[in-house]
Order: C-alpha cells, then structure tokens, then sequence
C-alpha cells in the first residue's frame, strides 16, 4: 500500500526495496529503487534542495544566527525516516 509523503512524493516497500514514486507537474510518474531507507531519503533532500535553489527560494545569508537549508532539509529527512521505519514496523504486526 503506498505511503504519501506529499503532493509530489510516495513510496512503498517490497521484502528487497523501498520504491519511491515521483509524480512532477505535467510529467510522468517516476519509479526509483533503493535498498535501504537512508539512501531513498538522502535522494528526496537532494532533489528538494535542488528545486528550492533553482527556484530562487533559497537565500544565502551572512549571518550565523539562520540554519542553513541544508540542515534543515536533514533534519526532515531523518524525521521522515523516523516515520517510515515506524510504518514497516507496524505493517509487520
């Protein structure tokens, strides 16, 4: 059964892969295949990284007082793992 992430990302796990689907605007759904959770949600930061660069939605401060959006975007990753790892622990009881 697929798990909703957001409005452009879900995934779903076999007994070998976690499937990541990305469904962009006015584009195909993609299918990627990863072997282990960290790795699929390394590729989400990445790819949300990247489109907040290239959207200009990403401003580069002097100051040390903001986090970086790198950080942050980790942070959410690893909340995100957290939940996934706590799916599949339920879907197995």
């Amino acid at each position: 059964m697929p798990r909703i992430i957001d409005d452009e990302f879900s995934f779903y796990c076999n007994k070998r892969n976690y499937i990541l689907t990305h469904k962009q605007p006015r584009k195909r759904v993609e299918r990627h295949f990863f072997s282990n959770p960290t790795s699929m949600f390394r590729f989400i930061v990445e790819l949300k990284l990247k489109g907040f660069i290239t959207r200009g939605k990403v401003s580069f401060t002097d100051t040390n007082l903001a986090p970086s959006i790198e950080s942050v975007l980790d942070k959410a990753g690893e909340q995100l793992m957290d939940w996934v790892l706590s799916l599949k622990d339920s879907d197995k009881k």
